[in-house]
Order: C-alpha cells, then structure tokens, then sequence
C-alpha cells in the first residue's frame, strides 16, 4: 500500500505520463534531442566513439 487512494492516483499527472507517449517515427530522438529542439548540430559520434576514452579518439584522430 503507497497510502494513496485510487482517486488520487487517477489524476496524478506524473502516473498519467505512459498514457499520453506516442511514436513519432523518428529514430534517433533520444541521441539527437537538441537538433529537434534547438537547431543544434546533429551528433555524429556513435556510441561506441562516446564509451572510449577521449585520449583514444583522439590518438585514432591523429591529434595526441
């Protein structure tokens, strides 16, 4: 028991949120939030070039 009615629970806003998702159809929203926001630069790193170390990538760019 949470300690709260089914009353309260019904029009709390924050358990109502899975009720209103819906698709969008684009794929890669999560990685790339800012550029559907804001006009931000899309990100071009994948994940794995985000896991390694930034002294790795930047050896593999020639730049260490």
């Amino acid at each position: 028991m949470n300690g709260r009615t089914q009353d309260e629970e019904k029009t709390d806003p924050l358990l109502q949120m899975p009720d209103l998702a819906v698709e969008t159809g684009i794929p890669d929203l999560a990685t790339n939030i800012d550029f559907y926001l804001y006009g931000h630069p899309k990100a071009t790193e994948s994940v794995e070039e985000v896991d390694r170390p930034a002294r790795a990538r930047r050896c593999s760019a020639g730049l260490a």
